[in-house]
């Protein structure tokens, strides 16, 4: 009797030991998986961080900046665009498909936005993206700067809506 029980003791620490290490194995692959999570993320941000200061920061949206070579503004881009694109809530909103073709129709065909309307994620993002562009496209000294639209909210010269008029009502 006393040989049983002194035998179901080591099998009992013979598998208390077996789980232990199984635990701290377990542990170690966590670690191990963690790690490389951070480091993969790390080399994303950090080449993000590459394009942002390039000035090449459109590279997160499939097919690039529709229409980005005729936009008024030095090398095609207004100087407050990469502002744009810098919003975390603008990039996480194009990671949805939904959102992200809805913008590049809307980017082509801007009355495509009428078909959107009853969509609150489209719908947030797309004027969220008109008051930042309108902000780039209009800095507040425009009326100083020579041949700069009428920023007055009024008919321009020409009678015709104005630059601050919104194409997406």
């Amino acid at each position: 009797m006393q040989y049983d029980v002194l035998q179901v003791h080591k099998v009992q620490e013979h598998e208390n030991k077996k789980a232990r290490r199984e635990k701290e194995r377990e542990l170690k692959r966590r670690k191990k998986e963690a790690a490389r999570r951070k480091a993969e993320a790390q080399r994303e941000y950090e080449e993000r961080q590459k394009q942002s200061a390039s000035g090449s920061g459109f590279g997160g949206m499939p097919g690039g900046f529709p229409g980005a070579g005729g936009m008024p503004g030095g090398g095609g881009m207004p100087a407050g665009i990469n502002e744009i694109f810098n919003d975390p809530e603008i990039m996480m909103a194009f990671q949805d498909p939904e959102v992200s073709a809805a913008f590049m129709e809307c980017s082509q065909n801007p009355a495509a936005a009428a078909k959107y309307k009853d969509n609150p994620r489209v719908m947030k993002v797309l004027e969220k993206l008109q008051a930042k562009f309108a902000s780039a496209y209009n800095p507040p000294d425009a009326d100083s700067a020579p041949g700069a639209p009428p920023s007055s909210g009024g008919p321009s010269a020409s009678g015709g809506p104005s630059a601050s008029s919104n194409d997406l009502d």
